[in-house]
Parts: C-alpha cells; structure tokens; sequence
C-alpha cells in the first residue's frame, strides 16, 4: 500500500500589488522541475508537471498560525506529480505563479494523494492568501474555456 504525503511548500514570495487589490485577477500557477543544481540567477526549468488544470480546489487555512492555501490536485495531476517524484527523488521542484518563481522545495520522497500547502512569509494576511487561492480557480476556469 502507497503511503499519501502532502507536499509542504515554503513560498517566499513577496506579495505582489495585485493581491492587495480589492478585486482577484487570475493567477498561473506551475510546477516545473529544476534543471541543475541551481535555482539562482535564471535558472533552467523542465516541462510542467502540474498547472491550474491539475487542480481541482484551493482553499486558505492555517498552518502553524499563519495562512496558507491547501491545494488539492484533480486525480489525473495527482497521477503525474506521483509519478514525478517516484522518478525523480533528489530533484527540486519550482513552483511558479505568474511566472515568477516562488520557492523550489526539494523531492525528498515520492509524494502520493495529490495535495500540497502552500505556505508564506510572515505578515501575509488571510486575505493576501484568500485572493492567491481564488487566483489560481479563476485562471484554471478561464484556461479551460480555451
């Protein structure tokens, strides 16, 4: 029997303007392997693993007193990112939004069940992650109309 892990993904992200805007504009998040040993200085990324069609919902808790945004893969991206980490054990995984890089956790383990938390820096507000959370749904719905 597979053992489920959730992915915890410290995201030192510095809040963008479009957060504090009171309306949420959609946001296009990614996970890419990193080629390499290097995140600095523009590093190399590999195809997507996962993006906003892989998710299936996205919503703000609490972790550790601090917001973050539980993310909760669809089955068919829950298969793939599985199946990435069982291949590529040692290999660090950026994750984008918007096209910037956010953090680059390493795979220390193959990761079942298809869920990840997205964590951030201190004095991020609920509502910071709330409009992150909303982001990532709307441009997932926005895509798939394409």
């Amino acid at each position: 029997m597979k053992q489920t892990h959730i992915l915890l993904l410290a995201v030192s992200l510095l809040i963008s303007t479009s957060c504090e805007k009171p309306n949420t504009v959609p946001a296009k998040f990614e996970m890419r392997p990193v080629l390499g040993n290097s995140i600095e200085n523009d590093p190399t990324l590999g195809e997507i693993i996962v993006d906003n069609l892989d998710i299936a919902d996205a919503r703000v808790s609490l972790h550790e007193k601090r917001p973050c945004v539980k993310i909760r893969m669809t089955s068919g991206g829950s298969d793939k990112f599985a199946k990435f980490t069982e291949l590529n054990v040692g290999t660090k995984i950026a994750l984008l939004l918007n096209g910037e890089i956010m953090s680059s956790p390493l795979v220390q383990e193959p990761i079942y069940g298809g869920r990840a938390l997205l964590t951030f820096p201190e004095g991020t507000t609920k509502e910071q992650a709330k409009k992150i959370a909303k982001g990532i749904l709307l441009f997932k719905k926005s895509a798939s109309k394409k």
